[in-house]
């Protein structure tokens, strides 16, 4: 028959004849030219002799005891091509103590393999096979339950071939695709393996996907091609256990190999990715890789890399650890791409933990890139990230082998540390932040090789835009003269002991536009460009020593950080350079708190930059002015030496101590001018403001007292007032902000020969802020008290009194120190002048001498004493205001105009640092102001309100003041 289709049944225990009978069990369901069917509990076995024919096992439980018996069995025609296929479903279980579960096999034709979810296959040997013999393309999909590999003798001990939880073979030309779903565990053989076998004469593709979980003692997933392209994926969700050897292997002997992960691969005695190509090799992790080594098995490899990709003969390289995926050898490398004749690119956006080298990569032709945008910490002795060159297969550095361009590029976020263990990265210079363990494994990092490029190149390149912790070592003196060398940094990169090109590198320059950071003693071989900041700071106690064998050339806003106990240390400078210096660098102290509590004369002044070439700018090659509290710092430069030792000054924190008291002064005389402005607008309404403008100020009367007061005479004048003053200034290096708060109260009579005499009282509340720079700012607050007064004659004439108190709470922060003080100012003015009218102008002419003396307390900072002497100030002044007087609509406005010339003596005064020196600054200085304003009153003159600005300069301070006041008569 050509075509058959048979179900034996047990119930109605009947026979089936294809040449002769055999006994009946329900669940086999056989199509094709079928040769012979046997369906028992024992065993399924079929034939098919030509054309299409299918086997379906459903819902069968299969126990073959027999030795070396299949379970289930489907076998092509020998002679002629088939395509058969092998489906078992429902809740089918296959047991085996022989050989395989299910087998499907032909000698030239293709076999499609489906096992369904409720199926469940426990078999000593294999548990799906499927053989293309000759020629045949081959397709398995399972979602079974398989545990295979139950016994080692199944499993060829050189070959590890048998015992796979499903394996597919095709020769001479057929695909391989292997799709499992399932669970499949291997005890002592292959989870799943798919071989395209050595007889293809076209290529084809030999592909496996898991989306299920895969245990097994050897080879995870294992892909085998001769011609064509070997792919292994491992889905999202999906796993791999490999016991004792790789968790995924995909070969290609001639073609590529590519080899996927989204999942978690684990190899507990092995490498986790091993992806050999003839050609190109690649591998993608976007998952987890995890490879280890125990010692306590009997290991199958030879490898324990984390991921491998290798190209054979003439094609290139490329693996890619993705962002958010995971890599961790704890044995080996975790990166490692090599070939023998191609180009080789290794990328890590991902997290990368080895023992050996995070990215590895080497070759002998072609260019090697690698790039890191995530974080490798490894422990390898020739560096977190290595490329080399290659000799034929050898690892070994290169003697003749050529490379075209080798580079590294660590992006911005990037991290690389030469130390697994790693947990912390410190803040610069700022070790103290550590933990003891935490120190330990960042300076562990430090003085490992964290970059280095072996290799006889074009051009060998290290760029970093994130951070390196560890050497970078660029080929060395015993291998071969190489291209031209570079290192370029614009992020962090921190290392102790020698790193820098070996001689053979041509143009051998690091350019450095971020931060460098050596510790201890630590030399670089190269060319240095600095655009940047570069460290040398001591570490564990030792001090910093750096060693620039080469140039330096420092560019615009370049800058050198050294510390404390690297200075105090004294011998040899912390900075040598061997070769030529140029342009200008500015030197820092990384840690100025440390001078703190030192006494001046003890500070080291030891040598910080040596040069052995030639300085071409001389002294100013190297340059300081630093600044912290009291202290600061700069450099002696010996022309004989060329060498900069460092030196220390208080002179610029004195010269600002010496503001403070004339700050009290400036106050003081403030609340003086508030006293004036008071009287000034109880004078207009006494002498003509508010309605009470007297005759005076027509021609008609030549009395104005008496007849202001003609319509209360004898009877007090009550005020009340509050004024609000805002006054910035700029002066001898600094900047000055007050704002003032005064109010009071005040009373006129007038007395029998018809002058008018006024008293009152003021209080109020002044903060003041004086900006040096950023850093130096000094700030006083504290109440004031003044009393003032003032006799009118009924001529016109005047002589104005006051008195008043200003306190000083000061509060002084310099460069990163701060203190307190506290001090007290005094002083008076006493004023005559003359008001009369002319053209309906008020003009008023006067003239005035204050006294002012001040003393604030002394204070310690960083355990330098700072004492200020008394301070005591004489001036005196001219004044002529001009006013005009008009009726509004509300009363009366009155726009008005004044100048002043004056000039003042300061004795005494001056500030003294330790037994640094003492300041003093300008005892005299000619002052002038000019004023604008305006009064405003009701037709009673009972209220008033006054807006003015004055400018004001003097010998150290030009300043504007706004001042705004109210007042009330009752």
């Amino acid at each position: 028959m050509s075509k058959l289709l048979s179900r034996c049944s047990t119930i109605a225990i009947a026979t089936c004849v294809w040449g002769f009978s055999l006994p009946a069990y329900a669940g086999c369901l056989f199509t094709g030219d079928a040769n012979l069917v046997s369906c028992t509990d024992n065993g399924v076995r079929a034939w098919l002799n030509s054309g299409t024919g299918s086997l379906t096992v459903s819902n069968m439980t299969v126990d073959s005891l027999a030795a070396e018996n299949v379970a289930v069995v489907l076998r092509g025609s020998e002679t002629s091509f088939v395509t058969q296929s092998l489906i078992l479903e429902g809740l089918t279980s296959i047991t085996t103590a022989w050989t395989i579960g299910a087998h499907a096999r032909t000698e030239t034709g293709d076999i499609t393999v489906s096992a369904g979810k409720g199926v469940t296959i426990d078999s000593a040997g294999a548990g799906i096979g499927a053989l293309a013999a000759v020629q045949g393309n081959i397709v398995v999909t399972s979602y079974a339950t398989i545990h295979a590999g139950k016994n080692v003798l199944f499993v060829d001990a050189s070959t590890r071939a048998g015992g796979e939880g499903i394996a597919a073979t095709g020769n001479g030309g057929g695909a391989v695709s292997v799709t499992n779903y399932g669970n499949v565990t291997s005890d002592y053989g292959r989870g799943i393996y798919a071989d395209g076998g050595n007889g293809h004469t076209a290529a084809v593709e030999v592909s496996i996907t898991n989306y299920g979980a895969v245990d097994a003692w050897h080879e995870g997933v294992r892909v085998i091609q001769y011609n064509g392209t070997a792919t292994a994926t491992n889905a999202a969700g999906a796993s791999i256990l490999s016991r004792n050897r790789q968790a995924m292997v995909s070969w290609a002997d001639v073609g590529d190999a590519i080899g996927v992960n989204y999942g978690s691969m684990t190899a507990e005695n092995g490498a986790g990715m091993v992806i050999w190509g003839q050609r190109n090799a690649i591998a993608d992790n976007y998952g987890s890789v995890s490879a280890a080594y125990l010692s306590s098995r009997p290991s199958t490899g030879s490898s324990w890399y984390g991921i491998e990709a290798f190209s054979q003969t003439a094609g290139d390289v490329r693996l890619v650890n993705h962002a958010g995926a995971t890599v961790v050898a704890s044995y080996s490398d975790g990166l490692y791409g090599h070939g023998t004749s191609g180009s080789v690119s290794i990328t890590n956006a991902g997290r990368v933990t080895a023992a050996g080298a995070g990215i590895k990569a080497d070759t002998a032709n072609g260019d090697i890139t690698a790039i890191n945008s995530g974080w490798i910490g490894a422990d390898g002795a020739d560096g977190a990230v290595v490329l080399k060159g290659r000799d034929g297969s050898s690892d070994t550095p290169p003697t003749t082998s050529f490379v075209g361009n080798a580079s590294f590029t660590n992006r911005q976020g990037g991290i690389v540390a030469a130390n697994s263990q790693l947990s912390k990265i410190p803040g610069l210079g700022n070790l103290s932040s550590l933990s003891d363990s935490e120190r330990s494994q960042f300076v562990t990092a430090i003085e490992r090789r964290a970059v280095a490029l072996a290799v006889n190149a074009t051009t060998l390149d290290v760029t970093n835009a994130g951070t390196i912790l560890g050497n970078i070592n660029i080929s060395t003196d015993t291998e071969p003269t190489t291209g031209t060398g570079r290192i370029g940094n614009s992020g962090l990169w921190a290392f102790s002991g020698n790193s820098g090109f070996g001689t053979g590198v041509a143009g051998a320059t690091v350019d450095n536009s971020g931060t460098i950071w050596a510790l201890g003693t630590s030399s670089l071989a190269a060319n240095l460009t600095n655009n940047g900041a570069l460290w040398a700071t001591s570490l564990n106690g030792a001090p910093a020593r750096l060693t620039v064998s080469g140039n330096y050339t420092g560019g615009a806003g370049s800058s050198m950080y050294v510390d404390y106990a690297s200075i105090a240390h004294g011998g040899a400078a912390i900075v040598s350079i061997t070769g030529n210096a140029t342009g200008s660098t500015n030197v820092v102290l990384s840690d100025p708190q440390s001078l703190s509590g030192i006494a001046l004369a003890n500070l080291p002044r030891n040598a910080v930059v040596t040069v052995t070439g030639t300085p071409a700018n001389g002294a100013s090659t190297f340059t300081m002015q630093q600044s912290y509290g009291l202290v600061t710092m700069g450099l002696d430069y010996s022309a004989a030496t060329q060498t900069w030792s460092i030196n220390y000054s208080t002179a610029k924190a004195g010269n600002m101590l010496d503001k403070v008291p004339q700050a009290g002064a400036k106050l003081v005389t403030s609340i003086s001018d508030i006293g004036a402005d008071r009287l000034d607008i109880l004078r207009s309404e006494v002498l003509g403001g508010g309605g009470l403008v007297s005759s005076s100020y027509a021609a008609e009367s030549a009395d104005p007292i008496s007849s202001a007061l003609a319509k209360a005479p004898g009877r007090p004048k009550h005020g009340a007032w509050t004024s609000v003053i805002g006054n910035v200034g700029h002066g001898d290096g600094y900047n000055r902000e007050s704002a003032t708060l005064q109010a009071g109260l005040d009373g006129g009579m007038s007395l029998d020969n018809g002058d008018f005499v006024t008293l009152g009282v003021m209080a109020g509340y002044n903060a003041t802020k004086f900006s040096f720079d950023d850093r130096y700012n000094m700030v006083f607050t504290g109440p004031s008290l003044a009393s003032y007064g003032e006799l009118t004659f009924k001529s016109g004439h005047f002589i104005t009194a006051d008195v008043a108190w200003q306190r000083l709470n000061a509060s002084i922060d310099f460069a990163g120190v701060s203190s307190t003080s506290e001090g007290n100012s005094f002083g008076g003015k006493l004023t005559g002048g003359y008001r009369f009218m002319s053209r309906n102008f008020e003009i008023t002419p006067s003239v005035s001498v204050g006294a002012n003396h001040t003393k604030i307390g002394d204070f310690a900072m960083q355990g330098l004493a700072v004492q200020f002497g008394a301070s005591n100030t004489l001036s005196g002044e001219a004044m002529l205001k001009i006013a005009r007087p008009m009726v509004a609509d509300f009363g009366w406005f009155t726009p008005f105009g004044s100048v002043k010339l004056g000039d003042r003596k300061t004795s005494g005064g001056g500030v003294s640092v330790s037994d640094a020196g003492t300041y003093t600054g300008a005892s005299t200085g000619v002052f002038g102001a000019g004023t604008l304003g305006f009064t405003v009153s009701n037709a009673e003159g009972t209220s008033s309100a006054r807006l003015s600005g004055t400018v004001r300069r003097d010998g150290r301070e030009n300043s504007f003041e706004l001042r705004a006041g109210a007042s009330l008569l009752f």
